[in-house]
């Protein structure tokens, strides 16, 4: 009697089925957790706007703290630009040190870019500022749609509110920032004072 030995090298019904039912399983656990850390990290993008827009208003209002009333430097703001003198700090020279700052008397100018849908800080030293000298502009907020300035100055009646002034700094104002995210069209609002300086 002949005994007729088969190799078995293929795959039973039993066994494909399961190996296609295990693969479906991890592939689905895989599918679920992208998804769901890309739903987490959509909505931490929705708060960085916001976080964004904080860290602006805190170093636009101590920017304004810094700000004085100076004869040389004229103060100009529009609804969407504010340029003032202020102190600022500004390298040193080069012969005395690359590394070393200084606090001078100086202008920094804020301003709204529609296009770039960003706003630009300027800082002036205080040659660049008295001979109105262009320089280079950092974005300091992006991603947001409208920057809208309000100024508050006072009168002997009453207080006024208006959207343009030049050379005299206001007493405060309100900045405006509108912004567009999951929840729609939004915006915050931040009334910084300048304290004058006597």
């Amino acid at each position: 009697m002949k005994f007729l030995y088969k190799s078995k090298t293929g795959m039973t019904l039993v066994e494909i089925l399961i190996t296609v039912s295990l693969f479906a399983a991890v592939s689905l656990a895989i599918y679920r957790s992208l998804d769901g850390g890309i739903r987490v990290w959509k909505k931490s993008q929705q708060l960085v706007i916001e976080e964004n827009i904080a860290i602006f208003f805190d170093k636009f209002t101590s920017d304004l703290r810094n700000a004085f009333e100076y004869s040389l430097i004229e103060a100009k703001g529009t609804e969407n630009s504010l340029l003032f003198p202020a102190l600022v700090y500004t390298p040193q020279d080069q012969a005395l040190g690359k590394d070393a700052y200084v606090r001078q008397i100086g202008s920094i100018e804020y301003y709204f870019d529609a296009g770039e849908r960003a706003v630009y800080r300027r800082q002036f030293n205080y040659s660049q500022a008295v001979k109105n000298k262009m320089v280079d502009a950092k974005k300091v907020l992006s991603g947001i749609d409208e920057m809208n300035l309000k100024y508050f100055f006072m009168s002997e009646k009453k207080g006024i509110d208006s959207r343009n002034f030049s050379a005299v700094l206001p007493y405060g104002l309100e900045v405006e920032i509108k912004f567009t995210d999951m929840y729609g069209a939004r915006s915050l609002n931040k009334i910084i004072f300048i304290p004058k300086k006597i």
